[in-house]
């Protein structure tokens, strides 16, 4: 559903990095969304790919490289500014998406940092965002081995805190364009999800695939990483809580919450 009948649906596919959304994407793709022609591939990590238009990629590592930042969006900063080159390439971009005249989207967790810059310049879109525990995400990050944080996880709990507290401040501003979705529900019942995308935003996708492999969303559970993140930043439990709130509260017309389950 557009702002226009000519305007072809639009979703975001947002998230915290390593929380689910490669493999979400790789779901809806196969339901027939549009989610980019070249897709950033296969790494350690993501065996399967990242389902990221290499060109949203491109756009917001360039933002983040104008401001001196690190590509990965490892980053505390908020408000990032955006020049007037990027913008220019960002138009283009949705133009062409617009063109091809199908449901589309995009997934990059770089998309986080932009939230308030994407809703205005597609105003079409909505935003699914997607989040996992702390402790999993954080454990996942060890296990990849991410230079950023192996000689100070408690710096990706930082992260994890600073992107979900983002989303959470778009989705309280923006909740009819918003759905709360938490990433082990999403890949556990996609029928259903894709039942909760139709009926809060009209969008209407075909069958999922069976695409999912638990091994590709790895489940800790009460791991030990449970104490790091208690003992880094306490105050992680409630922004996980809040998000929990926000997915519990996503019944739309009989399909139930999206909340953490165990």
């Amino acid at each position: 559903m557009g702002t226009e009948a000519s305007v072809p649906a639009a979703l975001c596919i947002v998230g915290m990095h390593r929380s689910g959304t490669s493999v979400v994407s790789a779901l809806l793709q196969s339901s027939g969304l549009d989610i980019g022609q070249r897709l950033l591939g296969a790494t350690v990590g993501n065996v399967k790919g990242h389902f990221e238009d290499l060109d949203f990629f491109q756009l917001h590592v360039q933002i983040l490289k104008s401001q001196r930042i690190t590509s990965t969006g490892f980053t505390l900063q908020r408000d990032l500014p955006i020049g007037k080159a990027h913008v220019r390439r960002a138009r283009a971009l949705i133009a062409e998406r617009r063109r091809r005249g199908v449901a589309w989207g995009w997934k990059d967790p770089r998309t986080t940092l932009f939230l308030d810059f994407w809703q205005e310049m597609v105003p079409e879109a909505h935003f699914l965002i997607l989040y996992r525990c702390p402790w999993d995400v954080v454990d996942s990050f060890s296990r990849r081995g991410d230079k950023a944080f192996r000689s100070n996880l408690g710096f990706a709990v930082q992260i994890w805190s600073h992107y979900n507290r983002l989303l959470l401040d778009f989705f309280d501003r923006f909740p009819e364009r918003c759905l709360c979705v938490n990433s082990y529900r999403a890949v556990q019942s996609p029928g259903l999800l894709l039942e909760a995308l139709s009926k809060k935003f009209a969008l209407s996708l075909g069958p999922v695939a069976e695409l999912y492999e638990p091994s590709l969303l790895h489940r800790e559970g009460l791991s030990p990483r449970m104490s790091l993140v208690e003992n880094t930043c306490p105050e992680v439990l409630e922004v996980y809580e809040q998000l929990n709130l926000r997915a519990g509260e996503a019944v739309v017309e009989g399909v139930g919450g999206w909340r953490e389950c165990g």
